[in-house]
């Protein structure tokens, strides 16, 4: 199990993120290894894990990252985020607008879904679980319900396929 020092060990290297697409695979390593420490974190929602996460998840929630132009790193940052609202204990960890954003890009890391073979199915397939459970409630009440029909629309573009 992960704990917070494994969190702190790797945060100043999230002070000061590059958005560049030049990095990419750099990013996507890090991404990754992030991704592998929240994994292993069980959930709670005490103050300590909170503010443990708070300076990932603001990292995280940036236009940049949403909009990066490498899909690993976008659905690297969707895992991760939902790995985060798990940890929390199903609270929100941002506000309405930035909610927003990242169910665009959950619904993005969608697209491809019927590709069993793609590296990163392990994870787009743990991101549908997490949503199974929690999230697509939750963007009927933030009024997301284009995105909730768009996400619909590429689970049954993955079945016909």
């Amino acid at each position: 199990m992960a704990n917070k020092s494994d969190f702190r060990v790797h945060a100043p290297q999230w002070e000061k993120p590059c958005f560049s697409p030049s990095f990419a695979d750099d990013l996507y390593s890090l991404l990754d290894l992030i991704d592998g420490l929240l994994s292993k974190v069980e959930q709670s929602s005490s103050e300590s894990m909170l503010n443990a996460l708070q300076p990932l998840m603001k990292t995280l929630a940036v236009k940049e990252f949403f909009r990066h132009s490498d899909r690993d790193v976008k659905v690297t940052v969707a895992f991760c985020v939902c790995e985060i609202t798990r940890i929390i204990a199903l609270e929100p960890p941002h506000d309405d607008d930035i909610m927003k954003e990242i169910f665009q890009l959950i619904v993005e890391a969608f697209e491809g879904m019927d590709d069993t073979s793609s590296p990163l199915f392990q994870k787009k397939d743990s991101i549908l679980d997490s949503n199974a459970k929690v999230r697509s409630c939750v963007m009927l009440d933030l009024e997301c319900v284009a995105l909730f029909l768009e996400m619909f629309h590429d689970f049954i573009i993955s079945l016909r396929l």
